[in-house]
């Protein structure tokens, strides 16, 4: 099954998106009649046929609405961008195949890159949806400070929370503290790591250290790591 994206899809004929229109009618030479599946990243799948095949007024009209409710667990990654941000669209594609909740992208001491495309960034996310045949679309967050980032969770929205940080008090992983179906945010630092005054901030907040096996990783590595962790703790 190919799956398209539409941000807003509703029972009946509607125009549209343009550049699925010229992917549907250009690329892939799809004619008036042929169906279609869409989803709207809100956990909905349409099916639909093509009903305008002009590539100006190309139409659509959907006879049949899913809903696919979220799944029981929430995975959210605050990860630090890296100086390279190829390297971090790679990530948010990895991790909306294999199946992150929310993604945002924190600014700390170390951090080498303090701003990026993040429309291009969703557009990469959208992507990796389609390919994986998922029905939701990560909540993307824009990049903030670190501190407040931090003024905006509670152990009453994320009753886990983790900082990956190895020291010698903290010889627990990921994989053995976790829990499932508990909402969880794992923060990842920058190639620098976090600041000892980062940890003690995030510490104060209720975060817990902990490791994401021996070696030592890249830090859009570690990102992929800790959400694989997490999707397979649920599968336990």
């Amino acid at each position: 099954m190919l799956l398209f994206y539409q941000k807003d899809i509703v029972i009946g004929e509607q125009p549209l998106g343009e550049e699925e229109a010229k992917h549907c009618l250009r690329v892939l030479r799809m004619q008036k009649g042929d169906k279609l599946y869409f989803t709207d990243g809100k956990g909905h799948l349409a099916h639909a046929v093509i009903s305008e095949d002009t590539l100006k007024k190309a139409r659509i009209q959907v006879i049949q609405l899913e809903t696919h409710p979220n799944p029981s667990f929430h995975t959210h990654i605050a990860i630090a961008p890296t100086k390279n941000i190829e390297r971090m669209e790679w990530f948010v594609e990895k991790c909306v195949e294999i199946g992150v909740h929310s993604l945002s992208f924190v600014l700390t001491k170390y951090t080498e890159r303090s701003y990026f495309n993040m429309e291009r960034i969703e557009k990469k996310a959208v992507s990796a949806m389609k390919q994986s045949l998922k029905y939701w679309l990560p909540t993307l967050n824009a990049p903030q400070s670190f501190d407040n980032f931090l003024t905006t969770l509670t152990p009453q929205n994320y009753p886990q929370l983790f900082i990956a940080y190895v020291d010698k008090t903290n010889p627990t992983t990921l994989f053995q503290t976790a829990q499932a179906h508990l909402p969880t945010c794992i923060l990842i630092g920058p190639e620098g790591d976090f600041s000892l005054d980062e940890v003690e901030k995030a510490q104060q907040k209720g975060f817990i250290k902990v490791g994401l096996g021996e070696s030592r990783l890249r830090t859009e590595t570690a990102g992929i790591v800790a959400c694989t962790t997490m999707q397979m703790i649920q599968e336990k």
